[in-house]
């Protein structure tokens, strides 16, 4: 069976005049003859992870901007709860991560802070359908990503957190859209 090594950051190397190059454990040995779909899989999973805990700071950062910026109690209420059950997501993974070796943000990334900045500057109903139609985009998002990994992933710690978050992140879908209702915000 061929194998090859590849350094952690990427990148193939045959074993021909790699002794003494690097240490034993900055290498990682792969099958090249595995089928593709495992190490698609496995891009799947190493993909999703970072993207999932940008995710859920960003929700935590949004519903913080709800409770500060909104003055209706429903929107307000729907900000506490991404605090709380996001603010719990993002623990579950970075446990996960811990357990399996992986450094994950912990912080939102440029993407993430260029939507939140227009928020920044509203304040009661304009605030309100900004923020809820956010919430949506962002949570029709997630429910794909939560879902392809918890039916495709080959991680099974990384699979199995994504398939016990779906369901809150399907219920704050759910929520979203009726807030959107309440607000007169046309279905997305």
């Amino acid at each position: 069976m061929k194998k090859l090594l590849t350094p952690v950051f990427g990148g193939l190397i045959g074993l021909s005049g790699l002794t003494g190059c690097a240490a034993p454990e900055t290498l990682r040995v792969l099958d090249v003859n595995a089928p593709p779909a495992q190490s698609q899989s496995v891009a799947i999973d190493l993909a999703f992870a970072p993207e999932a805990s940008i995710g859920n700071l960003h929700e935590v950062e949004l519903g913080q901007l709800a409770t500060q910026h909104s003055q209706n109690p429903e929107v307000i209420a729907f900000g506490q709860r991404m605090i709380q059950d996001h603010g719990q997501a993002y623990r579950q993974l970075q446990e996960v991560g811990v357990q399996q070796s992986l450094s994950l943000p912990s912080r939102v990334n440029a993407q993430a802070q260029s939507e939140t900045q227009p928020l920044v500057s509203l304040n009661g109903p304009e605030f309100d359908r900004a923020y809820i139609r956010l919430a949506i985009s962002d949570h029709v998002k997630d429910a794909a990503a939560f879902q392809n990994e918890a039916q495709n992933g080959q991680n099974p710690a990384i699979k199995a957190y994504a398939a016990q978050v779906l369901p809150t992140v399907l219920l704050h879908l759910q929520l979203a859209r009726s807030i959107a209702q309440h607000l007169g915000i046309p279905p997305q």
